[in-house]
C-alpha cells in the first residue's frame, strides 16, 4: 500500500503558495473536521487519521474552497453541499483518468 506524505508540501493555487499541514485530531473551532483551509495564513490542514485516498479527496475539496474564495464566489464557497459534490467529482476525474500523470508528461 502506497502511503503519500503530504505534510509540509506546498502547492500553488492562483499564484499563492499554500503549505499543507497534516494534523492528528484536526478541529475547526469545536468540530472535528477532515480538512480546513486557512486563507489568511495560506495553509491547508488535513486530518492525519484517514487513508491516502481520503486525504487526497479532502485536499481537492479544500482546493475547491480556495478557488471559490480567491475568485470572489463567497456565496458558493459557503455552500458545503456544492463543494462536496464538485470536489468529489473533480477528484474522481483526476484520479480515474491519470490526468496528473498526463499533464506532467507534457
Amino acid at each position: 500500500m502506497l502511503t503519500i506524505n503530504l505534510d509540509g508540501k506546498v502547492i500553488n493555487i492562483m499564484g499563492i503558495n499554500f503549505k499543507i499541514l497534516v494534523i492528528n485530531k484536526l478541529f475547526d473551532e469545536n468540530n472535528k473536521v477532515l480538512g480546513f483551509s486557512d486563507y489568511a495564513n495560506s495553509l491547508i490542514k488535513l486530518e492525519d487519521n484517514q487513508d491516502d485516498q481520503n486525504k487526497l479527496q479532502t485536499l481537492v475539496h479544500e482546493i475547491t474552497h480556495i478557488i471559490l474564495w480567491n475568485t470572489g464566489y463567497d456565496d458558493l464557497n459557503a455552500n458545503e453541499q456544492l463543494i462536496v459534490a464538485f470536489g468529489n467529482v473533480l477528484y474522481q476525474v483526476l484520479k480515474d483518468n491519470d490526468l496528473i500523470e498526463i499533464i506532467n508528461h507534457k
